[in-house]
């Protein structure tokens, strides 16, 4: 199983790719294409699931990996921001 973190922007994503062990496979843009999104999927071999920060065009994200069968939820940004950085991260 892999998860994306998807930080979706009006022509290209910011993703990364993580394990279940929690080891990152990738970390880079994508544009934001059908093409692009599949040659991921297929290149990946296994299910995904993904989460996609919340804003204006969340949608088109979604829509794309369910496409995809990927498995997507969306989440507010600043509530992730706060579950995702260590605590000593957020008092600086």
């Amino acid at each position: 199983m892999y998860y994306l973190g998807i930080d979706h922007h009006k022509k290209f994503s910011q993703v990364v790719v993580m394990d279940e062990k929690g080891e990152i496979h990738m970390n880079g843009k994508i544009a934001n294409e059908k093409a692009a999104f599949t040659l991921l999927t297929k290149y990946l071999r296994e299910p995904t699931r993904a989460v996609i920060e919340a804003g204006r065009n969340w949608g088109m994200m979604y829509d794309l990996l369910e496409e995809l069968d990927v498995e997507a939820v969306v989440a507010h940004p600043l509530k992730t921001r706060a579950t995702l950085m260590p605590r000593s991260s957020l008092m600086q």
